[in-house]
């Protein structure tokens, strides 16, 4: 054979397996193909689902969850997402590009709304454990919250971390939460000042006006149970203050009782005619008893004479008595007038003291003492007299 056909035949051979590798290369690739496209619909049934159901956990623009979330329920959502166990890393064909960016953007959006799901479930769980009972719930927000008896210092700086770097505008979610923080850091301060005013009474538990306030304070705290354990504290100390206060009261009312027993007792004596030692008199209505301090009786003031010390005989009317008895003595004559002064109480009208004199300057004296004594009391009193 020529080198001529042996060129010949190697070029045919060399044609005839050509034709049978490229034979064999399109098939491999058809079958690529069909398998790159089963997978591709696969995922984007699957990714679809992922998205529909990652949508019904938040609304990714007002940021408000679904109401009743909890972690069991994203993570069953999370538990549908296709590309967990495959991806579409893993179609190669490059006429399916359009095809697989779909997919992908969908892929990318649902798990956009399971993060944000995740997370708003964190704030959210957070915000309820600063009060008593759930605040917030998906889109329900509760007014009217109770701060619990201990915070959890590191929730709140969370929550406050939040406020104050994401998103720089509030979403409807992030206003919510921030409403509902400002109310426990405003409860906050008022258990503050009220551990404040108590350890102040606590300090000077005489002080009435520290008890006061601090009651005040403590009754501002919503919390049942903190406001008891204050309330232990400075209700103890209350009544201490009160039971001070009612002796003082008793022993003041018991003092003015005495007084006006005195001031009565008094009173009697004058109407009586009772004569003081030395020769003063007082005279009643029935007449006293005259001592000159030497002997010698005289009935004065009244219609029925009295007897000296020395055995005067009984004189009556304005006669008086004479002198006799067996050692003598000398008449004192009767004053030639008796003025009757008295002190009442400008509010009550009680007679507070009675007092005889001779002269309307003795009276007008003792009724300027008497009116500055029962001032400076406190008592404001009226005076007058007749004869």
């Amino acid at each position: 054979m020529t080198n001529k056909q042996k060129l010949i035949t190697t070029i045919a051979g060399v044609a005839i397996v050509g034709s049978i590798a490229f034979g064999v290369n399109e098939q491999i690739a058809s079958q690529r193909l069909e398998k790159n496209i089963a997978l591709l619909e696969t995922l984007d049934t699957q990714t679809t689902d992922y998205l529909t159901n990652a949508k019904t956990l938040v609304n990714i623009e007002t940021g408000m969850l679904a109401k009743d979330m909890n972690k069991g329920k994203i993570d069953t959502v999370v538990s549908s997402d296709p590309q967990a166990d495959q991806s579409t890393d893993d179609i190669t064909t490059k006429s399916l590009k359009k095809q697989v960016s779909k997919v992908d953007d969908n892929q990318e959006l649902a798990n956009n709304y399971v993060e944000l799901a995740t997370k708003n479930l964190a704030y959210q769980n957070e915000v309820n454990n600063l009060f008593t009972k759930v605040a917030l719930n998906g889109s329900d927000i509760s007014k009217d919250n109770t701060l619990v008896k201990e915070v959890k210092a590191e929730e709140l700086k969370d929550l406050q971390d939040y406020l104050s770097t994401e998103p720089k505008k509030d979403n409807q979610f992030k206003s919510a939460v921030r409403g509902l923080v400002k109310q426990a850091v405003d409860q906050q301060k008022v258990v503050a000042d009220a551990n404040k005013a108590v350890d102040a009474s606590v300090k000077d538990k005489g002080n009435r006006d520290l008890n006061n306030k601090a009651i005040s304070a403590v009754n501002k705290i919503k919390n049942a149970d903190v406001k008891r354990d204050l309330l232990g504290k400075v209700n103890p100390i209350k009544s201490d203050l009160d039971k001070k206060d009612a002796d003082a009261k008793a022993k003041a009312e018991a003092d003015n009782q005495a007084q006006a027993n005195a001031n009565n007792e008094q009173a009697q004596n004058v109407d009586n005619g009772v004569i003081a030692d030395g020769g003063s008199y007082q005279g009643g209505n029935t007449g006293g008893n005259y001592d000159t301090g030497s002997g010698g009786g005289y009935t004065g003031g009244g219609n029925t004479g009295g007897s000296g010390n020395n055995g005067g005989s009984t004189g009556g009317g304005n006669s008086g008595g004479n002198t006799g008895g067996n050692g003598g003595g000398t008449v004192t004559p009767p004053p030639s007038m008796v003025l009757h002064a008295w002190v009442a109480n400008a509010e009550t009208g009680q007679i507070l003291e009675r007092r005889d004199f001779n002269t309307i300057q003795e009276v007008n004296a003792w009724e300027i003492e008497r009116s500055d004594y029962y001032l400076s009391l406190g008592i404001l009193v009226r005076t007058g007299y007749n004869s």
